[in-house]
């Protein structure tokens, strides 16, 4: 994993993330500064966040989401599945149970098992696929490549 991941993103949940977050700024009624400078940070956050750095936070993670998080939240390690999901308040996983950061650890693979799409059109489908066909079929098969 590396710092382009910030930018691999379905643009559904774009519309919807930036959406509210963003309708959210402007309706609160920051000026365009304001809100140009939010952009600025977050986008900056997101690159950060998903670099391929070692730096620890100690408990900050709890408010502050750090390079660690990410990287178990993309591990295909079976006890990191479901895990990590808040994209800047780290303190709402632990709440709801789904903070995984074990101590001293990084996970050593990434990506999923699942045979994913090569073409851009399908890979945007992906996630709206059934599930049990997403499991059960085969890398190379006509649906997935």
């Amino acid at each position: 994993m590396d710092w382009l991941a910030a930018a691999r993103l379905h643009p559904i949940d774009q519309v919807f993330t930036r959406g509210s977050g963003d309708c959210a700024v402007v309706c609160d009624g920051f000026h365009k500064e304001t809100f140009g400078f939010y952009l600025v940070i977050a986008t900056l956050q997101a690159i950060f966040i998903h670099s391929n750095v070692r730096l620890k936070f100690g408990e900050a993670p709890l408010v502050n989401r750090n390079a660690r998080i990410p990287h178990w939240h993309h591990s295909n390690d079976p006890e990191a599945y479901n895990k990590n999901f808040s994209g800047q308040l780290p303190l709402l996983d632990w709440i709801f149970g789904t903070a995984h950061m074990p101590k001293g650890k990084m996970p050593e693979t990434y990506g999923t098992y699942d045979p994913v799409p090569t073409s851009y059109i399908k890979q945007m489908m992906y996630p709206f696929q059934p599930q049990e066909k997403l499991h059960t079929a085969g890398a190379g098969t006509s649906d997935y490549s």
